[in-house]
């Protein structure tokens, strides 16, 4: 089962996300963490930086991040 929750910074997205997963006993990830873990993994600190230098030139890493979840 995928749900996805989608909502700006801060709306409660987490919160919810762990609230649904406790309730039903799913196992989550959500994206901004999966991308912080991608962005260490190709030497970026700040997950900004690598949004926009890495992932704007490489669009398979929306694929990744589908498969990942």
């Amino acid at each position: 089962m995928k749900i996805t929750l989608a909502g700006s910074p801060g709306s409660g997205k987490s919160t919810l996300r762990r609230q649904i997963a406790e309730r039903y006993g799913l196992v989550t990830k959500g994206t901004g963490e999966f991308m912080r873990d991608l962005s260490v993994k190709f030497g970026y600190s700040d997950i900004t930086k690598f949004l926009v230098e890495y992932v704007s030139v490489h669009p398979e890493v929306d694929r990744q991040v589908d498969e990942e979840q």
